[in-house]
């Protein structure tokens, strides 16, 4: 509608600017369905150094501080063996990839890792996408992760003789 073009020639100024007003209104009391997201930290079950963060719904710009505050809390716990649970994420958008890519230098500084684990087929065809599993490890559940990346058997070490 251009500038200075009337919604109705009905309508007088006022009237109009009233009608405005109660659309406004009416949008701003509408209740907006936003996805959420859940996130739980655990230890691994019969392994306290390795902890396992279960995310649930939508890791978008939305919900990626929420992610960002919780990993930096189990980081400040000396939590640096790090399984995140992604079974229950339908997608994550480049602000919740960037989360995890964010840490991972410090938490690798510290002789932990963050690892991924149980990703859906369309989340983890973003993540090979953007060619994160050059430096990022995923598994396709947990208990893999926890003895692929954490409980490993020590190296073969022979003893001389």
């Amino acid at each position: 509608m251009a500038s200075g073009q009337r919604l109705s020639p009905l309508l007088n100024k006022s009237s109009e600017q009233s009608l405005i007003k109660a659309k406004i209104d009416q949008v701003k009391e509408m209740e907006f369905p936003m996805e959420s997201i859940t996130i739980e930290i655990t230890d691994y079950p019969g392994n306290k150094q390795i902890s396992v963060m279960a995310v649930r719904g939508f890791l978008d710009t939305m919900t990626a501080p929420v992610m960002e505050e919780k990993l930096r809390l189990a980081l400040w716990d000396k939590k640096y063996k790090l399984i995140v649970d992604l079974s229950g994420v339908d997608y994550i958008c480049s602000a919740g990839w960037g989360v995890f890519v964010s840490e991972i230098k410090g938490i690798r500084n510290a002789k932990g890792d963050l690892v991924l684990a149980g990703m859906k087929p369309e989340v983890s065809q973003i993540f090979d996408l953007l060619e994160f599993n050059r430096f990022m490890k995923s598994y396709p559940d947990t208990e893999s992760a926890a003895k692929k990346a954490f409980l490993k058997p020590p190296g073969n070490s022979r003893k001389l003789k």
